[in-house]
């Protein structure tokens, strides 16, 4: 349905009842028109810099300003004519497991932004968010509603609205297909590079031990003073795995879906 559904001018009729809804945003670069579906995690980082760079509404977020702020105030796809108008229509997908790893390997061990999650862990669970484990991470505060817990740990097929999406992108091949839909210059310049990944230190995941009942403060610690960041894998045990699983069941639907028949740019 998600990226299927041909009658596009009922569906966008949907998207003018949703204002507090998904975010979509349109922009035109190189002469193409896109839509962008906004999902935390999904280098959403990358898209923020491919707006700013390429939008001419003025005012410029001022300094300090979230990017996001602005690309509502000035970028929100809100109309049908703005589907209609679009060349592309943009989702980027990953690993559901892989994504929620992402998160607290961001949020609670490299300690960034996490204003936000750790006031929705401390009030929801009660517990110390700097003594979190990654069990209890998932275990214990992801137990709760999705729409209780932070934004990042939203399903990302609930980031979708029902319009036939043209390009469904996994993470990994971000770059490549944005070649064929911005241009070499402006791909190489903005999705070549991840930005805002945690990236692994260990390289032998078969020698590393499993991290997934050490405190969030140890791992921080040990990534600032030895610049040791665990593998996703080593977050992981079978137990929870299969909990993931459970729990983005949706998700893992949709992406094996996707990369059994993948969109084409």
């Amino acid at each position: 349905m998600y990226y299927d559904n041909r009658n596009i001018f009922q569906s966008a009729r949907l998207i003018l009842a949703r204002r507090n809804g998904p975010l979509h945003f349109t922009l035109e670069v190189g002469g193409k028109r896109i839509i962008y579906c906004y999902i935390r995690k999904n280098a959403c980082t990358a898209f923020k810099k491919l707006f700013l760079a390429h939008s001419i509404a003025e005012p410029k977020p001022v300094e300090g300003e979230n990017p996001i702020d602005f690309m509502i105030r000035h970028h929100r796809a809100r109309f049908p004519r703005d589907y209609f108008a679009a060349q592309h229509i943009i989702f980027v997908y990953r690993d559901p497991i892989e994504r929620v790893v992402s998160v607290f390997r961001n949020k609670f061990v490299e300690e960034k932004g996490n204003s936000d999650i750790f006031e929705s862990f401390q009030r929801l669970t009660g517990l110390d968010p700097y003594k979190c484990t990654f069990r209890e991470f998932v275990n214990v505060y992801l137990q709760y509603e999705w729409r209780k817990l932070d934004p990042h740990l939203r399903p990302q097929y609930r980031h979708l609205l029902p319009v036939q999406y043209t390009d469904a992108i996994p993470l990994e091949r971000l770059h490549e297909y944005m070649l064929c839909i911005v241009g070499e210059e402006v791909a190489d310049r903005i999705f070549k590079n991840r930005t805002n990944a945690s990236q692994d230190s260990c390289r032998d995941e078969q020698a590393e031990e499993t991290v997934c009942d050490i405190p969030a403060d140890e791992l921080s610690r040990r990534l600032r003073q030895e610049n040791i960041m665990p593998s996703t894998n080593s977050f992981l045990d079978e137990s929870l795995k299969r909990r993931l699983r459970l729990l983005y069941r949706e998700d893992v639907d949709m992406v094996s879906g996707l990369k059994t028949c993948p969109a084409k740019s």
